[in-house]
């Protein structure tokens, strides 16, 4: 079986994070977020799935992937831009053609990137016509530039003529970054690429060597012509990905993390021994609405409150049960029938930690349990 591992970056000390089901395709992180997502095969019906999994929870010991998108069709080069919340992939049929696709980070809202009724740009202040082709074939290798989050840009290849491309998000606006008609031995078309401030770089498995190119900055098209492309021998490699903070750059400190609010509990759900709550949302300023968010961890204390005691939950937190959930559904057993309980919430993530930010405990709830049934003996 595979295994998903980890490793430092002077390559000196691995771990284990994960065992797969299947053989892995492609793999991306979303630093921001702190998630992990990679595509497999499915073993046991024609396609492949990409799964996530937590680093927030997985670091406490918690090592559960979700799935996330299920495809009839192999998922190859997954990315993701975690300052819009979107996964980008791209799927091949049996015949080698491409489709460029994207979702939301949850798996919402798949569709192709290039999608064929759209021919004008978003943006209404302009009426500029989209030169990008109609949901085209697409090679194996893509990739996201993230330099300017604001405005990011993807990075693909032609799957019939094997240029490389540049797109914005929106997939309107298309310019040829590298030609291959003018290039023939620059190992095109790539299966790995990668881009940072300066730089377009990429490779081909098959020919054991990383190719570089300087970005353009005026006129794309005459540059990709023109413009000398460098190379340097290295086998083995598989999948290129340039690093560094510029490159996967954090949003402002307030996005980080959950605002930080008097939040209460709702009851969802309860019987004679237990209380089934519904945690509550996060907020979030509304300029991060749209930006990945780390999981968040809930505290949740609770107690029964007791008639003429000099101190219960109610009075004093230090008599509360406490316990921490990353679930937002949370069901509390082994309670008293028709009984009062009162409860607490506060909220944290992994970056409220690092700011030593002390969570605000909301406001106190009470939900009482149903009446317990009488038991009766038959002799």
């Amino acid at each position: 079986m595979q295994e998903l591992l980890s490793y430092t970056l002077d390559g000196k000390s691995r771990s284990k994070i994960v065992t797969l089901n299947s053989t892995g395709l492609s793999i991306a992180v979303d630093w921001v977020g702190r998630y992990i997502y990679w595509s497999e095969i499915d073993d046991k019906i024609p396609g492949s799935t990409i799964y996530r999994l937590d680093l927030n929870q997985a670091e406490k010991g918690v090592t559960y992937p979700s799935k996330v998108v299920r495809r009839p069709k192999f998922i190859h080069s997954i990315d993701i831009s975690p300052f819009k919340s979107t996964l980008f992939w791209i799927e091949m049929n049996k015949s080698g053609m491409g489709y460029l696709m994207t979702s939301r980070t949850d798996g919402t809202m798949i569709r192709p990137f290039f999608r064929s009724n759209h021919r004008k740009r978003r943006d209404s202040l302009s009426a500029s016509e989209c030169n990008c082709p109609m949901n085209p074939y697409v090679g194996k290798a893509m990739t996201i530039d993230q330099s300017d989050p604001a405005n990011i840009q993807v990075l693909w290849v032609d799957g019939q003529e094997n240029h490389v491309y540049l797109t914005e998000e929106n997939g309107c606006l298309c310019t040829v970054v590298v030609n291959a008609t003018t290039n023939t031995e620059a190992g095109l078309p790539p299966t790995s690429i990668t881009t940072d401030h300066r730089l377009l770089y990429w490779s081909n498995e098959t020919e054991g060597k990383l190719y570089s190119v300087t970005k353009a900055k005026e006129d794309s098209m005459l540059a990709s012509m023109s413009r000398g492309v460098m190379s340097v021998n290295i086998t083995g490699v598989r999948r290129i990905t340039a690093l560094g903070p510029h490159l996967q750059p954090y949003p402002v400190p307030k996005c980080l993390a959950p605002r930080q609010a008097e939040l209460v509990v709702e009851k969802i759900n309860h019987t004679d021994h237990s209380i089934t709550l519904q945690l509550p949302n996060p907020e979030r300023y509304p300029e991060c609405e749209n930006i990945s968010l780390a999981s968040v961890e809930y505290t949740v204390y609770y107690g029964q409150i007791r008639e003429n005691q000099d101190a219960d939950c109610s009075m004093d937190m230090n008599f509360c049960i406490k316990l921490t959930t990353y679930d937002q559904v949370l069901e509390l057993r082994n309670l008293k029938p028709f009984s009062t309980y009162i409860f607490y919430v506060a909220l944290k993530n992994y970056y409220s930690g690092l700011e030593g930010i002390i969570p605000v405990i909301g406001p106190p709830t009470r939900f009482q349990t149903a009446a317990g049934g009488k038991t009766f003996l038959v002799q």
